[in-house]
C-alpha cells in the first residue's frame, strides 16, 4: 500500500527489485534502477551463464545461418 512505500521513501531506501507490470510507476521505478547501473551486471551474468548452458562446445543447429548466430553469439560472450 502507499502508506508502506511512503515510510520507506522518507527512511530513503533504495529498491533493488524491479516492479512487475507496465503501469506508470512500475516503469518509472525500473528505469531508476536501470539508471544507476544496478542490474548490468546481473543481466550480463544471466546472459552469460544462459549461452553456457545451453551452447556447448557442439554447434546445435542444422540450418547455416543459426549455425552462424551460435558462433557469433560465442564469440561475442567470450570477449
Amino acid at each position: 500500500d502507499w502508506h508502506t512505500e511512503y515510510e520507506i521513501a522518507a527512511l530513503d531506501v533504495n529498491y533493488l527489485i524491479q516492479y512487475r507490470g507496465s503501469t506508470p510507476k512500475a516503469a518509472a521505478n525500473n528505469a531508476l534502477i536501470r539508471a544507476k547501473g544496478y542490474t548490468q551486471r546481473w543481466m550480463s551474468e544471466t546472459s552469460y551463464s544462459t549461452v553456457k548452458r545451453t551452447q556447448d562446445s557442439a554447434l546445435r543447429s542444422q540450418f547455416w545461418y543459426r549455425q552462424f548466430r551460435e558462433i557469433i553469439l560465442s564469440f561475442a560472450l567470450i570477449t
